[in-house]
């Protein structure tokens, strides 16, 4: 399983070190992955959330109902 996190314009920062993509190419970018993932029969879940603690959620909650004992 993948998780894939749609970006977000406010994950971007410049700190005068990285170049910073645009956020139409992060866009290009993912959906690519996905086509990708798709041709690949690879099983993956989009994330399009930006709050952290819900992205944990979502994947813990995942894995619970998969592989409980994992989690536990």
């Amino acid at each position: 399983m993948v998780f894939v996190l749609k970006p977000h314009k406010e994950c971007l920062s410049t700190e005068g070190f990285r170049m910073i993509p645009k956020l139409e190419e992060l866009h290009e970018y993912t959906d690519r992955f996905i086509n990708l993932l798709n041709k690949l029969n690879v099983k993956y879940k989009i994330i399009d959330i930006l709050d952290i603690n819900e992205r944990v959620k979502i994947i813990l909650d995942y894995f619970e109902h998969v592989c409980p004992d994992l989690v536990a």
